[in-house]
């Protein structure tokens, strides 16, 4: 928990993402009860994601709409990217604390 820094990811396995926040409006941000959602996303070999789930919601449909549009926003590069080969994908699964 020292090393977490808030709207960065903990750099990992060769890969660095590079993150886009979610857009909420203010009625949102003001309302909202939620937990951190539990998300996958598989990056293709030009860093951009080629598709992106929630796993675990939010508990607000509110939030997690606008969380799953950001991850397609989301980019990565790095070694891992490079040594794909065709169409494989690389899959980060990662929990975004909200609170």
């Amino acid at each position: 928990r020292e090393l977490w820094t808030r709207g960065r990811p903990l750099a990992a396995q060769g890969v660095e993402l590079q993150t886009r926040r979610p857009v909420l409006d203010t009625l949102t941000q003001l309302s909202a009860r939620f937990g951190n959602p539990l998300v996958e996303i598989c990056f293709a070999s030009n860093g951009r994601p080629t598709k992106a789930k929630i796993l675990e919601s939010s508990g607000d449909n509110r939030l997690d709409e606008p969380i799953l549009d950001s991850l397609y926003r989301w980019r990565a590069k790095g070694k891992k990217l490079d040594e794909l080969k065709g169409e494989a994908t690389f899959d980060v699964k990662l929990r975004i604390l909200l609170r």
